[in-house]
């Protein structure tokens, strides 16, 4: 579905005549948070590779759109395991120049230990789904209702009823419960299709949360 579907059909599910097209788009908007707070699946799956410095690199910036790191891993072949700050701190309090092999979040940035000096770092990361505006901030009709974006093609539903909840609540409409139980079971539905394809077709292992030098 394109925006201006989605708006059409978020209005006739609510029926109401006194909504107004500012808040259609502001409840909206606020699902289209909600979802992105809380749904991981692939179509939300992002990389970006980073290229090391010959001097030594200790931090990456990380994107924008970050919302949660899946992995991160050397040209090498090492997978970069995330630490406590605590330990971090502990670690680079020696410096040393080698295939990174730990890493954590301060801010804006992921601090890595040891300092990699050649190769290429791949974050393979959870980031936000893509403005439902043109210009990605402010909706104009004209240009914006034919929009499609990945969360109105693969769940166009789930970003309706999000933003009904907040309609509900707003309006104080008998409906809430109504539209958050929907709401619910469309997650659930989208949530466990996603799980499933990370575990058909291998053997699942668990890891362990850090790994530490002694």
């Amino acid at each position: 579905m394109n925006y201006g579907e989605i708006r059409t059909h978020f209005n006739e599910l609510l029926n109401r005549t006194d909504i107004t097209p500012a808040l259609t788009t502001k409840f909206i908007e606020q699902g289209l948070q909600r979802v992105t707070r809380t749904l991981r699946v692939p179509a939300m799956e992002h990389l970006e590779s980073y290229s090391m410095h010959s001097s030594g690199t200790s931090e990456l910036s990380i994107p924008n759109k970050f919302l949660e790191t899946i992995d991160m891993y050397h040209s090498d072949g090492n997978i970069i395991n995330r630490v406590p700050m605590s330990k971090m701190a502990a670690l680079r309090a020696k410096t040393s120049y080698s295939e990174p092999r730990f890493y954590t979040r301060q801010q804006g940035k992921f601090l890595l230990y040891p300092y990699p000096k050649s190769g290429t770092i791949t974050l393979n990361f959870y980031g936000e789904f893509e403005p439902l505006y043109d210009n990605g901030s402010t909706y104009v009709s004209a240009n914006d209702d034919t929009n499609e974006t990945t969360l109105t093609k693969v769940a166009p539903d789930l970003l309706i009823y999000a933003g009904l909840t907040y309609a509900a609540l707003y309006y104080l409409d008998e409906r809430e419960v109504a539209f958050e139980e929907k709401y619910q079971i469309l997650f659930t539905e989208i949530q466990a299709q996603a799980d499933d394809q990370e575990v058909n077709g291998g053997t699942q292992v668990i890891s362990q949360a850090y790994y530490y030098e002694d």
